[in-house]
């Protein structure tokens, strides 16, 4: 006697969807005092998760010994341990994928 293969249909992994970055936390104006520590944080999205560089005004700063940047499960942070007045400028990020880019940007002021 041969019995029934019981077949359990499950329902299939949805497929991941693909996205460009979007930037859900974005740069914000910041003032700080020279001498003192400052960051600048933002968050990005995106499946792949994007790969972000850093920028002060139009130049690439991802290799600069002058600032520490981390980028962790999409929260990306420029940090500085010591603020000079030429660190007074405009800041960009730009997130990448092979969907698309976003760029968040913002400017940090130094008081004396």
């Amino acid at each position: 006697m041969l019995k029934n293969d019981v077949f359990i249909k499950t329902e299939a992994e949805p497929e991941e969807q693909l996205s460009p970055p979007i930037f859900t936390k974005r740069l914000e104006p910041g003032t700080s005092r020279e001498g003192s520590a400052f960051q600048m944080e933002c968050k990005v999205e995106g499946n792949p998760l994007p790969t972000v560089q850093w920028f002060k005004n139009d130049v690439c700063i991802d290799n600069s010994a002058d600032y520490a940047i981390t980028y962790n499960n999409g929260e990306a942070v420029l940090r500085f341990e010591e603020v000079f007045l030429e660190d007074q400028a405009e800041y960009c990020c730009k997130a990448t994928n092979q969907l698309g880019v976003d760029v968040c940007s913002a400017k940090l002021t130094v008081e004396r």
